[in-house]
Parts: structure tokens; C-alpha cells; sequence
């Protein structure tokens, strides 16, 4: 039976905007025949609305290419400001939705999409931030690699990356930099990556994470690197290698100039200790050592946390850089004076070691290191862990060495852990003289003590009296009697001609300031420069003081006549308050 049987049953049943000769065909239509009939007359109408909506595209491209920004500025100059655009953020890829003309124009831009693959990457690993290429994006990834093309790209992320990009091994050659955090179970997916040749890349920055390795060994770990020593142009252009110790000597290449081992982050480590683990720390030192004597080019060099544990000896091998420019040492003392004595420095190197010297380790080899010969002063910083208590015999603080050369920086050690105590010659002040005072061109000394922290006459006699090549001195400390004593009474042997002090019992010792300067001057003292800092705490400090300390630390500055008596003996005074940041 016909669903309509005319067109009135048809205009009766609902009212249809068709034409009379469309809905005609309908008549005498049984349902199904209905259903297949407009159907396919929806697909045909559908398909010429697509048709019409291309069309309308093409005449709005065809309007906005003449439109006057499109016509002053030509697609060349367009495509060249694309090549200047810094994708930093998300918002940026709305340029791409302007026109289709600088869609089109943007596509072929490969300076785009290689600045938008390196945020994309580098941004979706940070916390909090939803990321355009994630992981599981495989074909927004290779979108963008192939878009690139044939420019260098920067690679940051993880496993999955890896994986990715070794199905396309024609677009791991265009590597420039590569950043990757990876379980230890995926070095041998890492490798065979590498194993290709990579002209473009320069840098390459790898950690090994152990908590994702399953407790894998080192010998593991060495075991899936293997024996592979990559030829001298196989990384023609790598000049930065900061990686785990355990990969180094496999990385190791001519033209390196930046180098950072590390060893397993507390974070990624599974070692049950408080420590980590030694896991991904340089296998050996004969094997640190094959790996620098392939680096002769290498201008900074820094060793954290990744030798081997407590090496005694070097087993006489030697490595000598003669560009070396930077050299930076974090382990335990025995291992860092190996370390010191192993590599030949030339002259002038800035050289920087976690640990201090003690009277049980003097960590410095002998002779002295080319750096430590050429220092012309030497600063002391040391600093209380907390606020220590004036019932205190012992106090826990950290010490830091700064040496300077014509006023570069140098030499810097710790900041370490060391203990003052109260009552007798100080050990940390016998180790400074032991180690520093054959130095013949160190001339200048700066010594800060932190609150509470004692300095006595003894003390001060055998800094004096032992660098006899002295010729000016800083001193900062709660008070400075004790060094003014030893002024007066001659106790020295050093030339001393420019003195600086800076103290917070400032009121009570102007007078013994004054006294000590006018007698010493006529006898053995031969000043030309004299500073005096009267310190004051900040409000944080100055809440611990007790009211005999607040009472020294008020801020009075000389009187006329006194200032007068200084300037009669000594060409420049110079007088001012200071404020002591909180400690």
C-alpha cells in the first residue's frame, strides 16, 4: 500500500518547502521505497552543498588575496616573518587561523614547525601543562618532524619519543639537541638511535632513571650499551654532553667542549638507603679517564655526585686538557683530591670542589694546582647552621673558600660542613695557614665570621704572622678586640698597608680602634687605607640577642676628634654603617 496516494496527501500531511516536481516522485511510494528515496536524495543535495561550500572557500581566498594587506604584503614577506615566529605558547598556532592563505604559507614553513615541535615536546613534560604533543600524539609528532624537514629539531621527552622516532630513522639524522629522561631498560632503544649518524646534533643531555630500571645493575646497563665507540665525525657537531657517569666514556668524542656527569637522582633512585645509589655512576676511574683523553677540546668540565666510591689512588694515570676553562668536583674528599692530582690543568682554570679542606684531608694536591698558584686573594666565609647558643662550645657551620685572580674569580670550595669551637686555636683558621700560606702571590685575605662565632688572639697571631706576603686584610666578625691586640702588640710580620673592619661591637671599640692604629702607627704599623663598618642586625637577627648584645651593636658613629686622630696617621678613613642580611 502507497504511503501517499497524491500530492494532497502529501500537502495534507505536513507542509514541505520542496518543489512540486521533488515531491511528485514520492507518490504512489510504498514506506521503504520512501526511506530509499530520500535518502539518496539527501546524499545528492549533501554532496552539492559541499561542492557550493568549497567553492564559496575558494572565492573568499581569491577576495582576500587582493585584499591591500595581502597585496603589500607579497607571500614572500609573509613567509619570511612565519620563519621569525617563536612558538612559545599555545596561543600562538591561532596565526594559522587568519586566512587560508597564511595557513597555506605557514605549512610550508619549516622554521615553524621546528620551534613548534621543540616547545610543544619541552612544554608537555613540565607539570600542569597540557601539552599539543603528548604522549600517544604519534601522528602530531610526525606531522610536525616532517613539516620541519630539512631543518635541525630539538627532541625532549621520554621513552615513548624514542620509540617514535626510531620508525623514522630519515628524520633522526636532523637531530640538533636531545634531551630524554629514560628508564635503564630503554638504553639499548637509546643506542640504536645513536648508532645512526647525526650530523646536526650539538648537544645531548640524557638521564637514567633507576626507579624505572627495576634494579637493573651497572654491569647491566653496560652489558645493553656494549662496546660501541662512535667515530670521530659521527657526531661531527656535538659540543654538549651532560649525562649520567655510567654512559660517559661511550660519549666521549673529540669535539665535546661542555661536559656534566651525574649520578642517580635521589628522586629516580630505588636504593633502600638514605644515599643513592651508585648504579649510573662512571663504571671506573681508568674509565673517566679513556673517556677525557678523547676530549682534548673540552672547555668545562663538571663531575657531580658520579665517580666511583672513595677512589684512594690514581694508579699514576693522568689526563692532561690544555683548554680546559671550567672544572667543577662534587663527591667525597679522598676521590676529589685523586680527581685534582689525575687531570693536568693548564693555568688560570676556575676551579670549584664541594668539599673544604680539613686538618684531617688537606683535598689539594701537592705541588699546588696552577689555579691556587696564581691566586691573589682569598676570602673565608663561615656561617652558622642555626643560631647557635652563647652556652655552646661546639658550633655546626658551613665554610666556603673563594680565591680571585686580578679580580676573577678563580678557586671556589664548599660550602662544606665544619665545626667551630668555642674554646682554643681554631682548626678551621690552622687549616686555612697550612694550606694558603706558601701561596708567593696571594697578598689579600677576607675573612667572615657569622654571629656567635669566635675569633681569638690566637688566632689571629697565626693568620698574621704566617702569610707574610699580607698586605691587605678583611675582616668581618662579631667583634674585633682580639684582632685589634694583636695590632698593637706587633705580632705579625706582614707588610699590612689597607685594613678593613667590620664588626657589630662598633661603640665599644673605637676608643681601642683609635689607640691600637695611633701606637702600632709609630712603631711597626704601616697603614695607608683603614675601613670601619659598624654592622647592624637585621630585625630577624636582632630578636635571638640578648640585651648585652643589644646594647654593643648600637650604631654610633666616630666622634670628630677621633675620626681626626685616624686621619693624622693614615692617609684614607674611611667610616659607615652596614646592614648584616639575616644568616
Amino acid at each position: 500500500m502507497a504511503l501517499f496516494a497524491t500530492m494532497d496527501d502529501i500537502r495534507s500531511s505536513t507542509s514541505f518547502l520542496l518543489p512540486e516536481r521533488d515531491l511528485a516522485v514520492f507518490v504512489g511510494l510504498k514506506a521503504g521505497d520512501v526511506r530509499a528515496t530520500s535518502h539518496a536524495k539527501i546524499e545528492a543535495h549533501t554532496a552539492r552543498i559541499k561542492t557550493v561550500q568549497r567553492h564559496i572557500l575558494e572565492l573568499h581566498s581569491i577576495h582576500n588575496a587582493a585584499l591591500p594587506l595581502h597585496v603589500e604584503l607579497p607571500p614572500e614577506l609573509v613567509l619570511e616573518i612565519f620563519r621569525h615566529l617563536p612558538f612559545a605558547y599555545r596561543g600562538h598556532i591561532r596565526v594559522m587561523h587568519v586566512c587560508r592563505l597564511w595557513r597555506s604559507l605557514i605549512q610550508r614553513t619549516p622554521e615553524f614547525w621546528a620551534d613548534f615541535l621543540s616547545h610543544s615536546l619541552e612544554q608537555s613534560t613540565r607539570r600542569r601543562y597540557e601539552g599539543l604533543i603528548r604522549n600517544g600524539s604519534e601522528q602530531m609528532f610526525l606531522t610536525s618532524l616532517s613539516r620541519s624537514s630539512p631543518l635541525g629539531v630539538n627532541l625532549t621527552g621520554g621513552e615513548w619519543h624514542l620509540e617514535t622516532i626510531r620508525t623514522v630513522p630519515h628524520h633522526v639524522c636532523r637531530l640538533s639537541s636531545l634531551t630524554v629522561t629514560i628508564g635503564a631498560y630503554s638504553v639499548d632503544t637509546l643506542f640504536s638511535i645513536l648508532r645512526i649518524k647525526i650530523p646536526l646534533l650539538e648537544k645531548l643531555l640524557l638521564r637514567l632513571t633507576c626507579k624505572a630500571s627495576n634494579g637493573l645493575m651497572r654491569t647491566e646497563i653496560l652489558d645493553k650499551i656494549g662496546s660501541w665507540v662512535p667515530r670521530a665525525d659521527h657526531f661531527p657537531r656535538l659540543h654538549t654532553v651532560d649525562v649520567n657517569g655510567v654512559l660517559f666514556p661511550t660519549l666521549a668524542v673529540p669535539t665535546l667542549k661542555h661536559l656534566k656527569l651525574v649520578g642517580c637522582a635521589p628522586a629516580q633512585c630505588t636504593s633502600l638507603t638514605s644515599r643513592p645509589c651508585s648504579r649510573t655512576n662512571v663504571p671506573s676511574l681508568e674509565a673517566l679517564v679513556s673517556g677525557l683523553q678523547r676530549c682534548q677540546a673540552l672547555l668545562t668540565c663538571e663531575l657531580n655526585a658520579c665517580l666511583p666510591s672513595r677512589i684512594v689512588t690514581s694508579h699514576g694515570m693522568g689526563v692532561h686538557l690544555p683548554q680546559l676553562q671550567e672544572f667543577a668536583v662534587c663527591t667525597d674528599s679522598p676521590s676529589t683530591r685523586v680527581i685534582l692530582e689525575t687531570i693536568t690543568f693548564p693555568p688560570h682554570v676556575y676551579l670549584s670542589t664541594s668539599r673544604c679542606p680539613t686538618a684531617q684531608d688537606s683535598l689539594l694536591p701537592t705541588p699546588p694546582l696552577p689555579t691556587l698558584l696564581s691566586l691573589h686573594t682569598l676570602s673565608l666565609h663561615v656561617r652558622s647552621l642555626w643560631s647557635p647558643s652563647q652556652e655552646q662550645q661546639e658550633i655546626q657551620c658551613n665554610g666556603t673558600y673563594k680565591g680571585f685572580t686580578d679580580g676573577q674569580r678563580r678557586l671556589v670550595m664548599g660550602p662544606d660542613r665544619i665545626q667551630w669551637v668555642k674554646i682554643g686555636r681554631s682548626e678551621v683558621l690552622n687549616t686555612l695557614v697550612v694550606t694558603f700560606s706558601p701561596l708567593e702571590r696571594l697578598t689579600a685575605l677576607e675573612l667572615d665570621f657569622g654571629f656567635r662565632i669566635p675569633v681569638g688572639e690566637a688566632d689571629w697571631k697565626l693568620v698574621l704572622s704566617s702569610f707574610v706576603r699580607l698586605t691587605s686584610l678583611t675582616a668581618r666578625s662579631d667583634s674585633c678586640r682580639n684582632l685589634l691586640r694583636v695590632l698593637r702588640r706587633g705580632q705579625f710580620r706582614c707588610p699590612l698597608d689597607t685594613l678593613s673592619i667590620s664588626c657589630l661591637k662598633g661603640r665599644r671599640v673605637q676608643e681601642l680602634l683609635v689607640r691600637t692604629i695611633q701606637d702600632a702607627s709609630l712603631k711597626h704599623l704601616r697603614l695607608r687605607r683603614l675601613e670601619f663598618r659598624q654592622t647592624v642586625l637585621t630585625r630577624e637577627r636582632w630578636r635571638t640577642c640578648t640585651r648585652c648584645e643589644r646594647e654593643d651593636v648600637d650604631n654610633v658613629p666616630l666622634s670628630a676628634m677621633q675620626l681626626a686622630q685616624l686621619k693624622a696617621v693614615i692617609a684614607e678613613v674611611i667610616t659607615f654603617p652596614e646592614v648584616r642580611d639575616a644568616e
